[in-house]
């Protein structure tokens, strides 16, 4: 039964992160049109900040309680910042092969910059399609060699969007410890897409890490009701492709650290609300307050579907998740 949920917990690991790209169609490639590359990657030439890793852990609820996992995958989170202001995040998470079982290889990786209000994203997951439990069951029995991505660029450029979306197929397995020539392979395919346009808030967020990390570092830095009221209150707009999104917080909880912790540490609910169709989802983050762990998640907890809860775990210690991609 434990490696079934291990096994289930990766094919789904994807699906978690959907959200990110629902409504982003991915066109037929016109390759007389396109330009011959992109121009670089987002976060190209900024330098890394800080990196923390993390273990994946896995919990699936088939009928009436939840069973689960500690140890199905990895995950890594990097901030990056230039002297001259510009901000970029990644995130890239995903099943171990050497540890899933039937060697399941489930990833998806986020990089994201913003320099003001302009911006960039690279987005690439494994594509799973996963809606129920029993899906989930039969993807696991249906796992071949090769491997389908679904990958999207973006800009953000004083209000309007350009973004191309592609698939990206390969003959054979790539895992999350492979990112550096997935990202290679990404941007010569995404370099023959069509570019579509869109326009969003003059005041919306270049992509999800961002907005994210700019509700954490207020949240973190609240200290009177005042201020936690105004973060509170407010929301924070951010695109995602050509999607546009809002971004609310809705508490800010003080809790103790657990036993090892060795720092403060403040519970960050959050609701995500897609403009369009109104639908929302919902995640938790449990970050540092104060020293080297100031705003680092050391928790994060989400749950995509009714049977399937996923977690994140800092794990500097692991040493299992791949080094920050070479820019």
């Amino acid at each position: 039964m434990r490696r079934h949920i291990a096994s289930l917990a990766a094919a789904s690991l994807i699906a978690a992160s959907s959200g990110l790209f629902a409504g982003v169609g991915v066109p037929a490639v016109d390759r007389q049109a396109a330009p011959p590359a992109l121009e670089r990657l987002p976060g190209q030439g900024v330098p890394v900040e800080k990196t923390h890793s993390y273990r994946l852990a896995g919990r699936i609820r088939p009928l009436l309680f939840w069973f689960g996992k500690d140890d199905v995958g990895t995950a890594r989170i990097v901030w990056r910042r230039s002297p001259a202001g510009t901000r970029g995040y990644d995130l890239l998470i995903g099943s171990d092969p050497a540890k899933a079982p039937r060697a399941l290889n489930r990833w998806g990786y986020v990089s994201e910059e913003v320099t003001g209000s302009d911006g960039a994203l690279l987005a690439l997951m494994t594509r799973s399609d996963e809606m129920s439990f029993d899906d989930a069951d039969a993807s696991t029995a249906r796992a071949g060699s090769g491997m389908e991505f679904r990958a999207m660029h973006a800009r953000l450029d004083r209000g309007t969007v350009t973004s191309r979306a592609v698939r990206v197929l390969t003959q054979g397995p790539l895992s999350v410890f492979d990112i550096d020539s997935t990202l290679d392979r990404v941007r010569r395919e995404a370099a023959v897409a069509a570019p579509r346009q869109a326009q969003v808030r003059p005041d919306a967020r270049p992509g999800f890490l961002v907005a994210v990390a700019d509700v954490v570092d207020r949240a973190v830095a609240a200290r009177s009701p005042a201020q936690r009221t105004a973060v509170l209150r407010s929301f924070v707009p951010y695109a995602f492709g050509r999607n546009s999104y809002e971004l609310r917080l809705r508490d800010i909880d003080q809790v103790a650290p657990a036993a090892g912790e060795r720092t403060t540490l403040v519970r960050l609910p959050f609701e995500i609300r897609t403009v369009a169709t109104d639908a929302r989802t919902r995640f938790e983050l449990t970050c540092g307050t104060e020293g080297d762990l100031a705003g680092v998640p050391v928790r994060v907890e989400w749950q995509p579907r009714w049977w399937l809860r996923l977690e994140l775990h800092l794990d500097d210690q692991a040493g299992r998740a791949p080094a920050p991609v070479s820019r």
